[in-house]
């Protein structure tokens, strides 16, 4: 996964799987989220969530760039990209 420099992760909040690379790029202030897995079956599914925090209050739409996921196959590696992930906000939170 990749994270705008507008969220920041929370280290405590993944599920049962955590990340074995959290990278954070000096130059965009993207960070890149890191799964390593091994040993998945055909067609097997795995579901990693973890929860992140806003840097700032936002009123209206965050869009979060899609998730890459990487594997191999008996002819090489493929490459595949999840769907955008759009949160919408329609009210402001005061702390």
């Amino acid at each position: 996964d990749y994270l705008p420099k507008l969220v920041s992760i929370n280290r405590k909040e993944f599920n049962n799987v955590k990340p074995n690379k959290l990278e954070l790029s000096r130059s965009t202030g993207i960070m890149r989220v890191i799964w390593e897995l091994r040993g998945l079956e055909d067609k097997e599914e795995r579901v990693l969530s973890y929860a992140v925090n806003s840097r700032m209050n936002i009123f209206g739409r965050l869009t979060l760039p899609s998730a890459v996921v990487e594997y191999k196959t008996s002819k090489g590696f493929v490459k595949v990209n999840s769907n955008r992930l759009t949160i919408l906000i329609n009210k402001k939170v005061y702390k």
